[in-house]
């Protein structure tokens, strides 16, 4: 049977816990290997998830060693979702307040801004302003 293994990066922006794992990681940037067996008998390709695996620095803190843990691939899209919740959330709560007040403004800077300024185009935010 084929296997395939495809590496992804994926950055927590706060500290998170995956699934069982009774350590409590720091936010930063992780290395994910995922492993794929091909489907026989097929008259496509397809692969079926096998094997997730993250990368973690040793707890030492020397750089040259690294632990692999074996995880559940929605435990982590289920940490990533969290992380991202609670980041937005902390931006939106945070001491800049222009993202509830961004329709009063001229010109948006924030990413709620930015998704406003795509949604109704620079013209019709712009004619609000003035």
């Amino acid at each position: 049977m084929a296997t395939r293994t495809t590496r992804e990066t994926v950055t927590f922006m706060k500290p998170f816990i995956l699934g069982d794992f009774d350590e409590v990681l720091a936010p930063g940037s992780y290395v994910v290997d995922t492993d794929e067996d091909l489907l026989q008998g097929l008259s496509f390709d397809a692969y079926v998830r096998v094997l997730t695996i993250i990368q973690l620095p040793d707890k030492s803190g020397n750089t040259l060693l690294s632990r692999a843990l074996t995880i559940d691939p929605h435990e982590l899209d289920a940490a990533l979702m969290r992380d991202r919740e609670s980041s937005e959330q902390l931006a939106l709560d945070g001491p800049s307040c222009e993202r509830k007040t961004q329709l009063t403004g001229t010109q948006p800077s924030s990413a709620v801004g930015l998704a406003m300024k795509a949604a109704v185009g620079n013209e019709g935010l712009m004619a609000d302003a003035q």
